[in-house]
């Protein structure tokens, strides 16, 4: 990052810090991060980053799944309260932590398992008034794609990436981005390209 100027955001799972989770970075390591300018760290779940029994059968995401026997109500109430203490973990544990992104977990937005319409309409209210940006990832290996509406398309870093695997995210890109902001501006001259 230092090398190419470049700033990236690092999703914490605020329920693990200060735990002995042997792939988590600690929170020595996610302040100096976040006081070198070069990172921001943002929300990624309170204790919420689990898979749960599913009231259907099976195991789905904390915030997306009702569990057996547990009402509407409840199910909101749960997901609620792990956003709001979670997020006042991430901010008492570090500083200047980014409140405004939050990365779904496991990228469920209500989408998996069946889930009814009324669990996906009630994770985008949610989301939607607690954070700026919600990040999903819709593809593995997860390069970028667009987003399901009203949320935004997240790259994971993993052991394996190699800088010339973010390089080529990154210019894929600005190369849709570009190509979409032409299409825009075309269409506001009243559809006349170049």
């Amino acid at each position: 990052l230092q090398h190419t100027g470049l700033r990236a955001t690092m999703f914490a799972i605020s329920g693990r810090l200060g735990t002995r989770c042997p792939s988590c970075l600690t929170v020595a390591e996610l302040r100096r991060m976040r006081g070198s300018e070069r990172w921001d760290i943002a929300f990624h779940a309170g204790w919420g980053h689990v898979q749960v029994r599913a009231a259907q059968g099976g195991l789905g995401a904390f915030y997306a799944t009702g569990e057996p026997g547990e009402s509407f109500a409840h199910w909101r109430a749960r997901v609620v309260r792990d956003l709001g203490t979670g997020e006042q973990r991430l901010e008492r544990l570090v500083p200047g932590a980014q409140l405004r992104l939050f990365a779904v977990p496991y990228s469920d937005i209500g989408q998996e398992r069946g889930q009814s319409p009324q669990v996906r309409r009630a994770l985008a209210r949610i989301f939607g008034r607690r954070f700026e940006v919600s990040f999903i990832q819709e593809t593995d290996p997860p390069f970028a794609r667009r987003g399901q509406e009203g949320y935004v398309d997240r790259f994971e870093i993993r052991r394996g990436t190699t800088a010339t695997d973010l390089l080529q995210w990154l210019r894929a890109g600005s190369r849709r981005a570009r190509g979409a902001a032409a299409g825009a501006a075309a269409a506001d001259r009243g559809g006349v390209g170049e």
